[in-house]
């Protein structure tokens, strides 16, 4: 079991560092996934409903107004938010704009090598199969990085905990941080 909840800014540091050299070269969308988990406070099924309509990349900005869910035939992507306050628009800071450009960019040749002229996925983080990835996926990405880190892994709403966390100690605004997180 996971017993750590969250990590300090330090175990963060080692984690996305450690995520950028596993996957840098191949599968570079999980060290994005996890640098846009733990610089938004966004929700792992939230980050992985992102289609890139979603991201503006010019004026750093993100809208979540989807998630994907559990229902009794399987996963979906649900057209609704969680609650009413998880539709929101997120600022995005320089370095998650420019990981971001960098995996549209590679998402893209990856297609062409396939013999596509233009992505037939628009997910953000997308399956083989030209989906959206599975609800289970990041958490076997997070313990294979934490892992390589020499850290305990979290569970992946651990890093909401972190960014929350991170966000009340660099002095952020609490009703600013409760928007930032979706919640009423």
């Amino acid at each position: 079991r996971d017993t750590v909840k969250f990590y300090d800014v330090e175990q963060l540091r080692r984690f996305l560092n450690s995520a950028y050299q596993l996957y840098s070269k191949d599968h570079y969308e999980r060290y994005v996934f996890f640098r846009l988990l733990a610089f938004t406070g966004m929700r792992k099924g939230e980050a992985l409903a992102l289609n890139w309509s979603d991201i503006d990349l010019t004026n750093k900005t993100l809208s979540i107004s989807k998630t994907v869910v559990t229902v009794d035939s399987g996963e979906t992507v649900s057209e609704e938010a969680k609650t009413k306050a998880s539709n929101r628009v997120m600022t995005l800071d320089n370095d998650t704009v420019s990981a971001l450009a960098e995996w549209k960019l590679r998402q893209h040749e990856l297609y062409e090598r396939l013999g596509y002229k233009t992505s037939p996925c628009n997910f953000v983080f997308n399956s083989s199969v030209n989906s959206f990835v599975s609800l289970g996926k990041p958490r076997q990405w997070c313990r294979s990085i934490a892992k390589a880190a020499g850290l305990s892994p979290i569970i992946i709403h651990g890093f909401r905990h972190t960014y929350a966390t991170l966000a009340v100690q660099s002095g952020m605004d609490i009703k600013q941080l409760q928007y930032q997180l979706g919640h009423n």
